[in-house]
This record gives C-alpha cells, sequence and structure tokens, in this order.
C-alpha cells in the first residue's frame, strides 16, 4: 500500500536539492490514491503458472511400449508405483495390479 509522502519532506531527508525535488515529486502518486491491482489476483496468478512450469519439468507419469504394443507400463514418478496392461488379440485392455517395489 503506497501512501502520499510530501515531496519536500521526503526531498529534504534525502538531501536533494529543489530541481531533484521537483523531479522526484511527479514520481509519487496523488493523495488518496492506491494502487488497483489486487494482491491476491497476482499470488494465484504466481501459483498456476508455478504449478504448470513444475508439471512442465516433472511430470508424474512415465510409461513405456513393450512387446510390439501388446503392453504398456506406466511408472507413477511421484509415488514410486509401476502398473502394467496388457492388450489381448481380441482388443480387450487386461489390468494388472498395481506394484510398489519398496
Amino acid at each position: 500500500m503506497l501512501r502520499h509522502v510530501d515531496p519536500v519532506c521526503l526531498g529534504w531527508r534525502l538531501g536533494l536539492g529543489t530541481e531533484e525535488q521537483a523531479r522526484f515529486s511527479l514520481a509519487l502518486p496523488p493523495a488518496g490514491k492506491e494502487p488497483q491491482v489486487k494482491d491476491w489476483l497476482i499470488i494465484a496468478l504466481l501459483a498456476v503458472a508455478a504449478g504448470l512450469v513444475f508439471n512442465a519439468v516433472f511430470p508424474r507419469y512415465e510409461w513405456n511400449v513393450q512387446r510390439d504394443g501388446a503392453s504398456v507400463v506406466v511408472f507413477d514418478r511421484w509415488q514410486g508405483r509401476f502398473q502394467r496392461a496388457d492388450f489381448e488379440p481380441d482388443g480387450t485392455l487386461r489390468g494388472w495390479p498395481v506394484y510398489v517395489p519398496f
């Protein structure tokens, strides 16, 4: 939150002359004006952006196709679990139980 500060008083504290005071006073917001941007919105947008970057750098699932596409092994990187699925000759999918190595 920004407050209006008297440029003469501030210039005196900073040791500025009258010319510097004139340039510095233009950069200050007018009295009674506050920034219009909501802080929670900025924080939420930063959190979403951080989540997207985290998901791109550290993907959760990795999969490998085995035996000419007849089976798929899925690895969950975040929990350290494996699961295998086989495609039967008639086209149905047969899932195996989740395997936790440790």
